[in-house]
């Protein structure tokens, strides 16, 4: 269990052995772009070779493609929550077959065939990997990057739009208890009925954005947990002014079921504007509520005054309509791939992926053409008398998720030494806590570890949220043809090693199809033969037999070890899992993210992706160390010896802890903590300076006086 969670409040974090499904294959600083189209392809003085490769795959875990053509194949076709009725998809393996809809095909078997698009995609994500390529599959420069935040954002304020553009002006935040809302009660404040997304005051209904005067408690909220939030309460709400009442705008936030209170804003005298990239990463920001809670903030973005929540880092503002709220970030796509992103134009020089398997410029130039063509692969010895035995049985997968690119501990690189958190605009620095602009660097290609077992979906899983599936068996074979036309030597010999690692007995093998997370989609290729095919003068074609297996060292040495590790099947580690967390009665993968980044009181990353080299190889299976928990632990403790952990201090709690340390054994520890960490680095602590010669004087005095009931410190 994680040190900042408690069990009697059912709150936990997974910090037992697991290994993440994915990683990544680090990125070099520069991209491989050095074949030049004009002077490299066209070129007719260098040999060139035309012909075809004939492979074979085998299936080393069972392996699902879908057939798309019908998603309800299997039954039962529809889920049953209550009232409501929800249709439960299932597939069957990729077939040349239509399908039928809401037909049982459970004894009905097609010849499965595997898309040759699906093996190209696969094997140029390796090529790129092995050659240093681009990142051909990151196009979408204009995705968007966000993140919801764990701080409250504690600055408010009032958003408009004048002549000159927008404009903020700070505001005093008081809470109003809206607690009934959800049949709860909180006693701080006066209790308001909300009603949707209106309260009464006196008879008249009142909306977000709408003029009310308040009158405010006389004491401030501190949370459950000790947090001290410096914020009065409502004590009244009137809809005209009255003395001690001041004027505000009614801020009835997004709904949930922990909520206890709204807010009114009150108006300061200070105003500055924003820049229009600012306003548009807030407009954004809404956006993804509309997506994801249609119907949420109603007529919020087009109010004259439009409440908000800010913070500033560097330059730019950060506005939410919520304090702890979704993020946009400035990062640009393009910028964090670098060179890496996808070649541009053909007309300049590109990599030798894109070289190899063609590319469409973003230019004028066209597009050009792939020099390698993936035939469909067909099964070896497909008996449709025995084609059961071909199959697995229909059964359902784990809850698979879309890519959660906004972790950004996972994401990109480890910058734990620096940052508590980070993401792609700015990090929290470890020494001061002030946040401050940054680039992190992405962690590169993202591939998939090789799973000997399949994961079971959960029990309890709703069966609408996933999907039953027909996978091909394990230890399957499949064979198929790969034509390719006027290849240099060395770009074929690359074609094959990456196709099979360089060893007809290799230990490695590559990821295809759906569900890699969970164990689907470990195969191997290998190659049969190669034919060239000699044009003669007479325009027919001499086939000849291209031997291989021998491969250039300096290309074969210059393979990343990341990519080796993660593609060695042999030794692939056992404890391949997503993280799971629990809050309350929710767990799962999402509940790990949260938890992971800490809380208010303490916002630090707990864990961290370990890279593929870090994680030990499982020969024999033996319990697996955890690569994000066990690495994190180990990379502190050498930190540790390198430099002392600081810690902030408060000093009431000191006073307060020099005045009952005796009968108190956490005073004793907080006063000998904080004279040991004052000496051991007097120049962090120099503020502390008076307060420490205080303490060390009383301490030990009363230390001395007091030998009998407690140990001198030594």
């Amino acid at each position: 269990m994680n040190r900042n969670y408690r069990e009697n409040n059912k709150i936990t974090i997974q910090t037992e052995d697991f290994v993440n499904p994915y990683n990544f294959v680090s990125l070099p600083s520069k991209c491989n772009k050095s074949v030049n189209v004009a002077t490299n392809l066209h070129n007719d003085n260098e040999e060139r070779f035309s012909g075809s490769i004939y492979a074979a795959l085998e299936t080393l875990t069972p392996l699902f493609i879908p057939n798309t053509s019908s998603n309800s194949v299997f039954p039962p076709y529809f889920f049953h929550n209550g009232n409501n009725e929800a249709e439960i998809n299932s597939f069957d393996f990729f077939s040349y077959e239509i399908l039928p809809q809401q037909t049982d095909l459970s004894e009905v078997y097609a010849r499965p065939v595997i898309p040759g698009s699906s093996i190209r995609g696969a094997i140029r994500s390796a090529y790129e990997a092995v050659t240093n390529s681009c990142l051909s599959s990151c196009d979408d420069e204009d995705l968007i990057f966000y993140r919801r935040t764990t701080v409250p954002k504690t600055n408010c304020g009032l958003l408009a739009k004048t002549a000159n553009g927008y404009v903020i002006t700070e505001a005093e935040k008081i809470m109003l208890n809206t607690a009934g809302y959800h049949g709860k009660t909180h006693s701080f404040g006066t209790a308001f009925v909300r009603t949707n997304d209106s309260i009464n005051i006196g008879g008249s209904v009142k909306i977000t954005g709408d003029s009310v005067f308040v009158a405010t408690t006389n004491n401030t909220f501190n949370t459950s947990r000790g947090f001290v939030t410096g914020l009065y309460g409502v004590q009244d709400l009137s809809d005209v002014s009255a003395v001690g009442y001041h004027s505000g705008i009614l801020f009835l936030g997004e709904r949930f079921q922990r909520k206890h209170h709204d807010a009114v804003f009150i108006r300061g005298t200070n105003s500055f504007p924003i820049e229009p990239e600012d306003y548009e990463r807030f407009f954004k920001v809404w956006e993804q509520y509309q997506a994801d809670s249609p119907g949420s903030y109603p007529n919020y973005i087009t109010l004259n005054e439009i409440p908000v929540y800010f913070g500033k880092v560097g330059g730019t503002v950060y506005i939410t309509p919520a304090c702890i709220s979704k993020e946009v970030f400035d990062a640009k796509f393009a910028a964090l791939l670098g060179n890496h992103k996808p070649c541009a134009s053909a007309a300049d020089e590109i990599c030798p992926a894109c070289a190899l398997f063609g590319m469409v410029s973003k230019d004028s130039y066209g597009a050009l053409a792939s020099r390698v063509m993936f035939q469909d692969a067909l099964p070896d010895n497909f008996d449709y008398a025995n084609a059961a035995d071909f199959y697995e049985k229909p059964r359902q997968l784990p809850i698979l998720g879309t890519p959660k690119i906004s972790a950004t501990e996972f994401y990109t690189e480890d910058y734990t030494d620096i940052y508590k958190v980070w993401n792609y605009d700015y990090g929290i620095k470890k020494t001061n806590g002030e946040s401050e602009r940054f680039t992190p660097k992405l962690r590169g290609r993202k591939f998939y570890w090789h799973k000997k077992s399949l994961t079971s979906a959960a029990q309890g899983d709703r069966a609408d949220l996933t999907a039953r599936i027909r996978a091909v068996s394990a230890n399957k074979k499949f064979r198929f043809e790969i034509a390719f036309n006027r290849l240099t030597k060395p770009e074929l010999d690359s074609l094959l090693w990456v196709l099979t690692f360089g060893d007809k007995n290799n230990i490695h093998a590559h990821k295809l199809g759906h569900g890699k997370p969970v164990g689907y989609g470990s195969v191997r290729y290998t190659v049969d033969s190669v034919t060239l095919y000699d044009l003669q003068e007479d325009l027919t074609i001499n086939p000849v037999a291209y031997l291989f297996g021998t491969y250039d060292a300096k290309f074969v040495k210059s393979v990343p070890a990341d990519y080796l590790r993660l593609t060695d099947f042999a030794n692939a580690p056992k404890n391949i899992s997503y993280p799971n967390g629990t809050r309350g009665k929710s767990s799962g993968v999402y509940q790990w993210f949260g938890l992971n980044k800490g809380n208010m009181n303490r916002l630090e990353f707990q864990q961290v992706l370990a890279r593929p080299s870090e994680i030990k190889r499982q020969t024999e299976f033996p319990s697996q160390t955890s690569p994000v928990g066990e690495i994190r632990n180990q990379r502190e403790a050498e930190r540790a010896v390198r430099t002392r952990r600081r810690t902030s201090y408060d000093r009431d709690k000191i006073k307060r802890a020099l005045g009952n340390y005796q009968l108190n054994f956490q005073s004793r520890k907080l006063l000998e903590n904080f004279l040991a960490n004052y000496e051991a680095d007097p120049d962090y602590y120099k503020d502390f300076k008076g307060m420490y010669e205080s303490v060390k004087e009383k301490y030990k005095k009363r230390n001395e006086a007091n030998a009998d009931f407690f140990p001198v410190r030594l």
